[in-house]
């Protein structure tokens, strides 16, 4: 037989809730981050981007 790990979740309350829907608006509110033209970065950051993606990261450089 298959058996399968299960999460059991709690039902969020009305203020965690409303903090989530706060914050969905907020997202949505946002202004796209403008897309930083590679030319900009320096070759140490671009090597630390390339690393970062075959590790399978997202995000910021430092």
């Amino acid at each position: 037989m298959n058996n399968f790990i299960t999460t059991k979740f709690n039902a969020l309350t009305s203020e965690e809730e409303a903090a989530v829907n706060a914050l969905a608006e907020k997202l949505a509110a946002n202004k796209p981050r403008r897309i930083m033209d590679e030319s900009h970065l320096t070759p140490d950051q671009i090597l630390k981007i390339k690393r970062a993606c075959i590790q399978g990261h997202s995000g910021f450089v430092e």
